[in-house]
C-alpha cells in the first residue's frame, strides 16, 4: 500500500468500479505493484463494455483514452482519439453527451504522441485542443501547453502563451497559472518571483495546504518550503491519497529538463527525515513502471 490502514478498501472500490488512478494505485495491497497493468486492462475491458451501449457519451471515451494512455498503449489511445473526434464530425455532434469535453480527448492524444517521442505533434494536439474551447471558457489547452514549454525549457514560448491568454487570469484557472508563472520564473533563474508566484498560489483559491502549491514549489526547487507542505498534506486525510499519489517513484519524461529538475527536488525532499518520518506514519513511496498521470 502507498496509504496505511486503507487495505481494508481495496476490494470495496474494485466492486463499485470506482478505478481512478489515484484509488487504484493508492489503495493497491503491498506486493501488488506489478498488477497495476491487470487491474488497468479490467478497467479497459469494463470501459470497452459500457462504451458500446452509449456511444455518444464524451466523458465515458475520455476516460477509455485516458485508461490507455496510462498503460502505455500510445498507438491505440491515438487511433482511439481520431476515431472519436471523426465520429463526432459525421454526427455533426447531434446526440452527444458533454461534447464541451472533447477537448480533453486531445489531452490525451497529446500525451500519447509525447510519451512517443513526438513533441511536435503533441504540441499540435493541444493547439487543436484550444480551438475547441467554447468563447468566454477558460482556455485550458492553452494553459496546458504553455506548461509544456515550461518543462521543456522553451520559457519565451510560455510567457506569450500566458500574455495572449486573454481569460489568463480567470478564477478557475487563477491558481493554476500562478504555479507556471513560478516554474517560468524559476527557469529565467529569478527565485524572487518564483518564490512569490507560489505563494500566489495559496491564496487565489486552491488553498494554503493544496496540492497544486506543493507542485509549485516542488516545480522551483524549494525543497525547505515543500518539506513543510507535503507533511501538511499527508496528515490531512482528505488530501493524502492524492499527494502520496504525486511522490511515487512513476516514469517520468527524461526529455524535459524541467520533469528532470523536478525529479531531481523530489528525490531530495524524500530524502529528509522529516519527511521520511511523516512517510513511515502515513504511506510509502513505491518504484512504478509507467506514469501514473497524464502530464
Amino acid at each position: 500500500l502507498i496509504v496505511n490502514g486503507e487495505d481494508a478498501r481495496l476490494d470495496e472500490v474494485l466492486a463499485m468500479g470506482c478505478w481512478t488512478p489515484v484509488e487504484r494505485f493508492g489503495l493497491l495491497r503491498e506486493g501488488m505493484a506489478d498488477d497495476a497493468f491487470h487491474w488497468g486492462a479490467r478497467l479497459i475491458e469494463a470501459l470497452t463494455k459500457k462504451e458500446a451501449a452509449y456511444r455518444r457519451s464524451m466523458s465515458l471515451r475520455v476516460e477509455l483514452a485516458d485508461e490507455w494512455v496510462l498503460m502505455g498503449d500510445y498507438a491505440k489511445a491515438i487511433a482511439y482519439v481520431d476515431a472519436s473526434l471523426k465520429a463526432v464530425e459525421q454526427d455533426e455532434g447531434e446526440q452527444w453527451t458533454e461534447l464541451r469535453h472533447q477537448w480533453w480527448l486531445l489531452r490525451a492524444r497529446s500525451s500519447a504522441s509525447l510519451r512517443q517521442g513526438d513533441g511536435t505533434q503533441a504540441i499540435r494536439d493541444l493547439e487543436r485542443g484550444s480551438l475547441m474551447v467554447a468563447p468566454g471558457a477558460p482556455d485550458v489547452p492553452r494553459y496546458a501547453l504553455a506548461e509544456y514549454f515550461c518543462k521543456a525549457g522553451r520559457l519565451g514560448e510560455g510567457e506569450g502563451l500566458l500574455t495572449a491568454a486573454a481569460d489568463a487570469s480567470a478564477a478557475p484557472l487563477a491558481p493554476n497559472v500562478a504555479a507556471l508563472r513560478a516554474c517560468l520564473a524559476a527557469g529565467r533563474g529569478d527565485m524572487v518571483a518564483a518564490r512569490r508566484f507560489a505563494d500566489d498560489v495559496a491564496t487565489s483559491g486552491n488553498g494554503p495546504t493544496g496540492e497544486l502549491h506543493f507542485l509549485a514549489l516542488l516545480a522551483i526547487g524549494d525543497v525547505d518550503a515543500a518539506a513543510p507542505r507535503l507533511i501538511a498534506l499527508l496528515e490531512n486525510p482528505d488530501t493524502r491519497v492524492d499527494v502520496l499519489m504525486l511522490v511515487q517513484k512513476d516514469r517520468y519524461l527524461a526529455s524535459l529538463p524541467g520533469v528532470v529538475a523536478e525529479r531531481r527536488t523530489l528525490d531530495a525532499l524524500l530524502a529528509r527525515p522529516d519527511v521520511v518520518a511523516a512517510l513511515a506514519k502515513y504511506g510509502r513511496v513505491l518504484a512504478w513502471d509507467l506514469f501514473l498521470g497524464l502530464d
